[in-house]
């Protein structure tokens, strides 16, 4: 069974704080806690698990009545089965809660799975970032409106 959950605070599994730690590029666990306390109203984070194994996460920065999502991941072995549809899915119902708008994210642009994910779910492509990576790659811009209406009767 795959369980999304928001993560609140540190009071979450060791395993899945280590995962964050080197997903997101965090160099201690105290990286980790300060983005979870200081900035907690502004940065919002999320695990994904499948038999009690992480196996995505989610890391989005709320602005006003925007947001960015900062980072998105699934594990290459569980890629190609909604996983990344579904957490982008409750992302959206998270941010219609919190009024937010829009929603951006950028993503390589040699990256064609996750770009194709994130056309079917809505996002529309609106700039690129010439050679944005270390690699030399671009990063491509994406944006979605949000539709409050589509979510009236589940939130």
């Amino acid at each position: 069974m795959i369980v999304v959950r928001k993560i609140h605070d540190l009071n979450i599994a060791e395993h899945d704080l280590r995962y964050l730690c080197s997903t997101w590029g965090y160099h201690s666990y105290a990286d980790v806690a300060t983005a979870l306390g200081a900035e907690q109203s502004r940065y919002h984070f999320w695990s994904v698990t499948f038999e009690q194994q992480v196996v995505g996460a989610l890391y989005v920065l709320l602005g006003v009545d925007s947001a960015e999502v900062m980072y998105i991941y699934v594990g290459e072995t569980q890629r190609g089965q909604g996983i990344g549809g579904r957490l982008l899915r409750y992302l959206e119902r998270f941010l219609i809660e919190h009024q937010v708008k829009e929603v951006f994210l950028e993503v390589k642009s040699n990256n064609c799975a996750a770009r194709q994910l994130y056309i079917k779910s809505g996002f529309t492509e609106i700039g690129r970032r010439r050679a944005y990576y270390a690699d030399g790659e671009d990063a491509l811009v994406y944006k979605k409106v949000l539709e409050p209406s589509r979510y009236v009767s589940t939130l």
